[in-house]
């Protein structure tokens, strides 16, 4: 299950870059 992980690595990553760039929505 590739999903879980990445899912796990992307939450840090989308967080950091959704500080940054306010304006680009969450891709869900």
């Amino acid at each position: 299950m590739p999903s879980l992980p990445k899912t796990a690595r992307h939450l840090p990553i989308s967080s950091a870059t959704h500080l940054s760039k306010p304006k680009t929505p969450l891709p869900k």
